[in-house]
């Protein structure tokens, strides 16, 4: 692999140390503090889908209604009690909160149970779309920029992405397995928290080879 799996193992380590945060700040009703980093507002690596297209403020609308960061917190509290990955699509939809779609939500699941939930966002499925063209980076390349010619970013946020997520499973898996083969290869460990594993090596795929970054 020409990944560098230190940088992966760096961005993987804030990602897992998030994790415990969040899963403290909601088992222990920190409402504001879980809200805050669960939107990508207080640091990125609490949700990269919304920290990058500044998702946070807009969800929450005006920051001093508390109303909000508790419908946020019960939202997430609600996902984590989701035993069945393959229900989490329709939960988000069900919730129907502003500018929270499939890869905000699907992520705020993630970052609650990685072994469990998995992420659709454009970084998964650019993962994805390298897999099943065999790591021809030129037809991921294509297909990724076909998407966005003829969709709205919210028809592929809300519809494509929403569309992929229960065949995401298998793509991720296999990236997790093919990716600790390739740490271990690089003196470094493996890991077994698997979809938080599979996010951060498509994080770095998407950066190193997607045209669209």
């Amino acid at each position: 692999s020409s990944l560098s799996f230190e940088e992966i193992w760096r961005h993987f380590s804030l990602r897992i140390e998030a994790h415990q945060e969040l899963t403290q700040d909601l088992a222990t009703d920190r409402v504001q503090d879980y809200v805050d980093k669960a939107l990508g507002i207080a640091a990125p690596h609490g949700n990269y889908s919304a920290a990058e297209h500044g998702l946070g403020p807009q969800i929450l609308g005006n920051l001093n209604n508390n109303r909000i960061y508790e419908r946020i917190f019960k939202f997430a509290w609600d996902i984590n009690g989701i035993t069945d990955p393959l229900q989490i699509p329709k939960f988000i939809e069900d919730a129907n909160i502003h500018s929270l779609g499939i890869s905000v939500g699907s992520e705020i699941a993630m970052m609650l149970k990685p072994h469990q939930n998995w992420v659709t966002n454009v970084r998964t499925n650019y993962a994805d779309l390298l897999m099943k063209h065999s790591g021809d980076v030129n037809k991921a390349n294509m297909e990724l920029s076909l998407y966005r010619e003829s969709m709205r970013d919210s028809e592929i946020d809300y519809g494509l992405w929403g569309s992929n997520y229960p065949k995401l499973k298998v793509s991720l898996t296999e990236l997790a397995r093919l990716g600790n083969k390739a740490s271990v290869s690089q003196g470094l460990n493996s890991s077994n928290v698997t979809f938080l594993w599979a996010d951060a090596i498509a994080n770095s795929l998407y950066a190193k080879y997607s045209k669209l970054r």
